[in-house]
């Protein structure tokens, strides 16, 4: 089988320099008010502020006829294009970001956390 180089606009696989300064938000939404859109906008603000391309799930607002697997589908695509995680408080009592949480240390993303979010040893807890 012969290998064929390809330039980083004609590849599909993302390497670790096209990933880089790009985080992922999660957090909680489901069952709070506004699905916790406000602080997940105010932080995409805030990163974008310090130079930072932002992923914010809450950016796709809500998709009429759209279950909770369909979003976070979506979601899991957006988040393997970054390097780094943003986790807002009470991420580690929703399901969804405790699974962005998982998939982010397998494939060795960094961590960050907002004021007030729980540490990731929370999360075998919650």
């Amino acid at each position: 089988m012969s290998q064929t180089n390809v330039t980083s606009t004609e590849r599909a696989v993302l390497l670790t320099d096209d990933r880089a300064n790009r985080v992922y938000i999660a957090g909680p939404m489901t069952g709070l008010p506004e699905f916790n859109f406000p602080a997940f906008h105010a932080m995409a603000a805030a990163m974008r502020a310090e130079g930072w391309h932002v992923e914010n799930p809450a950016e796709h607002g809500h998709v009429e006829g759209a279950e909770w697997a369909d979003y976070l589908r979506f979601d899991i695509g957006r988040l393997s294009t970054c390097e780094a995680m943003m986790l807002l408080p009470g991420w580690a009592r929703s399901r969804g970001a405790r699974l962005e949480v998982h998939i982010a240390k397998e494939i060795g993303m960094r961590l960050m956390f907002a004021d007030g979010a729980e540490p990731v040893d929370h999360q075998e807890a919650a």
